[in-house]
């Protein structure tokens, strides 16, 4: 089903991990939260009549397309074997109808309308037994044609004009993607890809000197998204663990419960002090987010420190796509007078420079621009509310129904999200191991089945990520532990029997997300065990205690490799696949 409503699951899930939180009044709560706002307008004025943003914009529009480039790459390399017709893992064909009940759920026609488009293009896909991967290339290509015209089309109207069709193309094909994907295309770098592509359509629509004001505006909606991020994660840290990040404790096991570490995470997880970087964290995120709404040499000071400290945590976390969003995302703190000393582009055009308008059109066509930007700017910071207050875990703001019931209407969309970055530090990791039972010779022997990126085989760790790439079905495998942890009646989610299913048979689409090239012939049975995994850095040493919850009897002894050690911890599922027989 859609994600109709992922704060309010966000919410649901942080009540179950919740420990040792801190949590204030409602009252202290919402003065914090207008006080965000309200220093939040007071940097809005101060930058419309004191900085020009132009050429940050252009630098953000032309990059931005990298990002969409990026994330159609990665899907085209897997979305056949996720979605695809018939031989998807979740095939799309068999979630149109529930699409189409989900349509009559949606109050706002605007976003009605939006998904019943999304759905009448799903099914004529399904239609025409179109492959699913054909239009992540029209993504690539879509891209790449607007990454073209934002670098080279000088005229501000052609640019905005051709630029008018292709972001708007970019942002719904995105989301078509996301709502089909489902549990595929849950992840925070998802709903902040949404909710900054759906910003960049409306900077592109601002991007000329003769609405440089309008252009300020949609400039600082990128900064309020900027520190809802990193204020909001601050929030989430003392709300719901909050003693374990106070002794600064919270880092201790970031690099290894991110869902594919890497070499980097390896040597952070070994060799740095972890409460050093807990302690930056904090700071960055609760108190230097405020530089955000400052003037521009303390703004430039906080993305200095921001790339330096949670990019880099990214980067070791192996959250490298993310960390691309980031980039170019943060560069909205920039101003023209801080680009200018490393461009040689010039300053303001003659033509602008008295805000002169040729004719009559287009003063017209620059009015109506700066009552939808100026409509659009009030909308995004009202329904921006609900994030903030949600993130203190209270949910009974009366007075703000109407936030709430404007932040519901868009919630299909994406468009306005709550994050919560760098707070996965579980005690340990747990991972699910598939096991298959072959025959070899005269006997029967179990056997591991190794992904490509997600910890397996104890002398080997995943790569480093570098270009973006995103697997979906490994990430999502690493949070199925946490799944089955919490479900008591022992459902497993439909892309875990279906995957397995598939597994089994062998399908070419899914035999190629493991490493062995020669992968044996169908297997007697599939066993689902679950392993508690630690980086190996001192050797094989028995621990005093368990740090998960569970029987000292259901350990076995540690199994030792180059990067990991293991054991076992329990036998989940074993399976034998069975063929229903008709009459």
């Amino acid at each position: 089903m859609m994600d109709m409503c992922n704060s309010c699951n966000n919410m649901a899930y942080n009540s179950i991990n919740k420990q040792n939180g801190i949590k204030l009044n409602k009252k202290n709560c919402t003065i914090i939260t207008f006080c965000i706002f309200f220093i939040f307008f007071l940097s809005t004025i101060n930058n419309l009549f004191k900085y020009i943003h132009i050429k940050t914009s252009r630098y953000i529009l032309t990059y931005s397309n990298i990002l969409y480039l990026i994330s159609f790459l990665s899907l085209n390399k897997q979305v056949e074997s996720l979605i695809g017709l018939d031989d998807g893992i979740l095939p799309i064909n068999e979630y149109i109808n529930d699409l189409k009940k989900i349509l009559k759920r949606i109050d706002f026609f605007f976003v009605r309308r939006l998904v019943y488009c999304v759905y009448k293009f799903w099914e004529y896909v399904i239609r025409n037994r179109i492959k699913v991967k054909t239009f992540c290339k029209v993504g690539i290509l879509l891209s790449i044609l607007n990454f073209l015209i934002q670098k080279n089309v000088q005229n501000d109207f052609i640019r905005i004009f051709c630029s008018l069709y292709l972001f708007p193309l970019l942002f719904i094909l995105h989301i078509s993607f996301k709502i089909v994907m489902r549990d595929f295309m849950v992840f925070q770098c998802d709903l902040l890809m949404n909710e900054f592509g759906f910003l960049l359509i409306f900077l592109n629509l601002s991007d000329s000197y003769y609405l440089i004001y309008s252009n300020t505006l949609i400039i600082c909606l990128l900064r309020l998204v900027c520190f809802k991020i990193l204020f909001n994660s601050g929030v989430h840290k003392f709300v719901y663990k909050g003693s374990q990040w106070l002794d600064l404790k919270g880092c201790e096991n970031l690099f290894l419960s991110q869902p594919l570490p890497s070499i980097l995470s390896y040597i952070a997880y070994c060799k740095f002090d972890k409460s050093i970087i807990c302690f930056l964290i904090i700071i960055s995120e609760i108190l230097l987010s405020w530089l955000i709404f400052c003037s521009s040499k303390l703004r430039i000071l906080f993305y200095i420190i921001f790339i330096n400290i949670h990019l880099s945590c990214h980067i070791i976390c192996n959250n490298i796509f993310l960390s691309y969003i980031f980039i170019i995302l943060f560069f909205s703190l920039f101003d023209d007078s801080i680009i200018n000393f490393f461009s040689t582009s010039g300053n303001i055009p003659d033509l602008y420079k008295n805000n002169e308008l040729v004719n009559l059109s287009i003063y017209l066509i620059v009015c109506l621009i700066n009552i939808i930007i100026s409509l659009f700017y009030l909308i995004f910071v009202f329904i921006n509310f609900v994030p903030f207050f949600e993130k203190w875990n209270i949910l009974d703001f009366q007075c703000f129904h109407i936030v709430y019931k404007f932040y519901y209407y868009f919630c299909p969309l994406n468009v306005c999200n709550s994050y919560a970055m760098l707070t996965c530090t579980n005690k340990c990791r747990q991972e699910i191991i598939i096991e298959e039972l072959h025959k070899i010779g005269n006997e029967c022997k179990w056997q591991y089945v190794n992904f490509n990126y997600k910890p397996g085989n104890i002398n080997k760790i995943g790569s480093i990520l570098w270009w973006g790439h995103i697997p979906r079905l490994e990430w999502k495998l690493y949070y199925f532990i946490n799944y089955t942890e919490y479900n008591k009646k022992g459902i497993y989610p439909v892309y875990i029997c279906s995957f397995l299913k598939k597994l089994y048979n062998r399908e070419k689409e899914i035999i190629s997300m493991f490493k062995e090239k020669n992968i044996q012939g169908v297997p007697l049975m599939i066993k689902l065990t679950s392993h508690y995994y630690m980086m190996n850095i001192k050797g094989c040493r028995e621990v005093d205690s368990p740090m998960c919850n569970f029987r000292m009897e259901e350990y076995k002894q540690w199994e030792c490799g180059k990067y990991w050690k293991r054991r076992k911890v329990r036998v989940m599922e074993t399976l034998k696949y069975r063929e229903n027989k008709t009459n």
